[in-house]
């Protein structure tokens, strides 16, 4: 989170977005959900040159919130 919150390097943070990507499946939901990376996803959002790998990110933490809520019921 430090390299998104702290960069003004167009191509770490997309790096960095594309690497958390492929990590999100591993991360707790609660790291997910309780910590500031929603927030930073949201104001990367707006960017068009984050835009495609911040939706990427947050769609696969919304959809690991949604199985998991599934599996419950």
């Amino acid at each position: 989170m430090f390299a998104l919150e702290n960069s003004a390097k167009p191509d770490l943070i997309r790096a960095t977005l594309t690497t958390l990507h492929a990590y999100l499946s591993w991360v707790p939901l609660g790291f997910i959900f309780e910590s500031a990376l929603v927030d930073i996803l949201l104001k990367l959002f707006p960017s068009p040159a984050y835009r495609n790998v911040a939706l990427q990110c947050m769609t696969e933490a919304r959809a690991r919130a949604w199985m998991r809520r599934t599996r419950r019921c």
